[in-house]
């Protein structure tokens, strides 16, 4: 699971890297966001993250980039749990 900042304030969470890759590729999450990182519990650049780099590269299909990811924002996982 992904926890992104994408602008202050806009967070969600991706639950696999493909979900991440779609998202990367649809212009939602830019290299400007950050990921939440557990073990330090610190925000850290994305760009620097090697499964950002993996899902960069990452191929798709195009019903992957039609249908689009599968986010949802923190205030409704949360509700979930």
């Amino acid at each position: 699971m992904y926890r992104i900042e994408l602008s202050p304030g806009d967070e969600t969470v991706f639950r696999s890297i493909e979900e991440l890759a779609v998202a990367i590729k649809r212009g939602v999450v830019t290299p400007r966001a950050r990921i939440f990182h557990n073990a330090s519990s610190r925000w850290l650049p994305i760009q620097f993250h090697p499964h950002y780099k993996a899902a960069v590269s990452m191929p798709l299909s195009q019903a992957a980039l039609v249908a689009g990811p599968q986010s949802k924002p923190l205030s409704t996982l949360s509700l979930e749990l």
